[in-house]
């Protein structure tokens, strides 16, 4: 697992590079610069998935069905490059007064050709980045086909599904020039349907009912169907509540996650270091915030798969085996980093503690001295002496109890008077 996160080039850990094709071509559609495939943002992942579903050996063998364990090389990743050029693009011609047909059916602004490089631009991405993760987890017979945009200059992984997301694509049979800007899944622009669960559950495929990828989709959601699931906490609130399940870890020298061993079973994953703070981040490796809860599991085909029209349809889960995901943002993890630090060196409140107890004085505890006879003799005086005051002690106290028999009323001043005479 090591050796895939150090393959996988990623822009969260190295601020100055850039991943993704461009998006300016030349005359015949073709790259005009090299390009580096890899993350674009925290979000991505790639690494191998495993799954158990029912299917029979034979597509036309019926009633033969069983459970199979398939493997699956799963990536998610953006266009990079080309993505963030289309955007800004696209916002500065439409805030020029410009139409959305004459943004994307005409001329250079960005134009139909950047429309068309950037609906590719993801999947080439993805494929390059499944090509060398295949080669890093030991499976160099991957099938892989160059790619023609290139010239053949770089090869990428056959894919079997391949999701778009965040698409802009014009619907043919409208009326009138009508775009469609799909951020769940487009089915009627991918190549099988795939959802995303939280990063621990892992992957939600569907397959039709023969337990074929590809599959035609009809729903009054424009073919669409949702790609994550629930969000549930934000990144800005979880990172203060991740910071401080570190910063008590450090102090009692426990594990900061509650499925550590789980998660760094499965899951790998290589965030930006800082300098200056080398030696928190080695006492603090802050796990990506998928990992701690920022999303839900995934629900909605218990409850809508009929309306989104998949009732039908085969779900097959994929597990996470050995995973390769982008570290935390490097902003996020700045500030936690020097967070952490912060309170590791500040003082600890002082506290009042009470004054120690004064040592009574030692008793006298009687020597005995073997060097010649003196000694003997005056451990025996000694013990005269006590015997002495003990008899002493005993008649005081045999005169005090008759004079109170006698005289109760006068009883203190006659035990003083007479106590005084004895001393």
């Amino acid at each position: 697992m090591e050796r895939l996160r150090d393959t996988i080039p990623s822009q969260v850990t190295d601020s100055n590079l850039q991943v993704g094709p461009s998006l300016d071509c030349d005359d015949s559609d073709r790259d005009k610069d090299e390009w580096t495939a890899g993350f674009d943002s925290p979000g991505c992942f790639v690494g191998l998935y495993c799954a158990d579903h029912s299917s029979a050996p034979d597509p036309s063998k019926k009633g033969m069905d069983r459970v199979h364990q398939t493997s699956y090389l799963v990536c998610k990743a953006g266009a990079g490059v080309a993505g963030a050029t289309f955007h800004m693009r696209l916002i500065a011609a439409l805030k020029s007064g410009l139409s959305l047909e004459q943004c994307l059916e005409k001329g250079t602004n960005p134009g139909p050709a950047a429309l068309r490089r950037v609906s590719m631009a993801g999947s080439r991405n993805r494929a390059r980045i499944l090509e060398l993760a295949a080669k890093a987890l030991g499976f160099p017979m991957i099938d892989t086909v160059p790619d023609q945009s290139s010239r053949g200059r770089y090869r990428g992984a056959v894919t079997q599904v391949d999701v778009s997301v965040n698409s802009l694509r014009r619907i043919e049979d409208a009326p009138s020039c009508t775009f469609q800007y799909t951020t769940a899944v487009d089915a009627a622009m991918s190549q099988g349907i795939m959802s995303m669960s939280n990063v621990s559950d892992g992957v939600v495929l569907m397959l039709s009912a023969q337990g074929d990828v590809r599959q035609t989709l009809r729903n009054d959601a424009h073919c669409s169907v949702p790609y994550s699931s629930r969000r549930l906490i934000k990144d800005g609130e979880l990172i203060v509540s991740v910071t401080k399940e570190h910063k008590e870890a450090i102090k009692h020298g426990d594990w900061a996650h509650p499925d550590n061993e789980f998660i760094h079973d499965r899951f790998m994953w290589k965030n930006r270091t800082f300098e200056g703070l080398e030696a928190v981040a080695a006492k603090a490796d802050i796990e990506p915030l998928a990992l701690w809860g920022s999303y839900d599991k995934e629900d909605y085909l218990s409850r809508f798969a009929r309306e989104l029209g998949v009732a039908q349809c085969q779900v097959v889960r994929l597990r996470p085996t050995a995973v390769c995901l982008a570290g935390v943002e490097s902003g996020k993890l700045r500030a936690a980093l020097r967070n952490i630090e912060a309170s590791s060196r500040a003082p600890a409140a002082p506290t009042r503690s009470r004054p120690a107890p004064t040592p009574a004085p030692p008793k006298a505890v009687p020597t005995i001295s073997t060097s010649g006879g003196g000694g003997i003799d005056d451990l025996f005086a000694r013990r005269l002496e006590d015997l002495r005051v003990k008899k002493e002690s005993a008649q005081l106290e045999t005169r005090a109890a008759q004079n109170a028999s006698t005289s109760r009323c006068n009883e203190e001043d006659y035990f003083d008077e007479e106590f005084e005479e004895e001393v």
